[in-house]
């Protein structure tokens, strides 16, 4: 499964996305960024395959699929706790 993705710009994050490539990287708490940029991947479906293929890559590169979606769980509580 390659999907693409918008999260928020960060050390962890960094590792796996590279913005622009295989993923958008926003702001934490810039909500409007964060929409805009999921705007766009749904307008645009040639960056979707592209991100998500790229991403994909870069995840069977660095590790498995399940350790990138942890440490997204992990990111997405920590932001939750602020």
């Amino acid at each position: 499964m390659s999907k693409a993705v918008v999260t928020t710009n960060n050390l962890t994050t960094r590792e796996y996305i590279v913005n622009g490539v295989n993923g958008k990287l926003v702001n934490m708490k810039d909500v409007d960024d964060f929409a805009m940029q999921i705007q766009d991947l749904i307008n645009d479906k040639g960056k979707r395959i592209s991100y998500g293929k790229a991403l994909r890559l870069k995840v069977e590169e660095y590790g498995s699929p399940d350790s990138f979606i942890d440490a997204i769980i992990e990111i997405t509580n920590q932001i939750r706790a602020d």
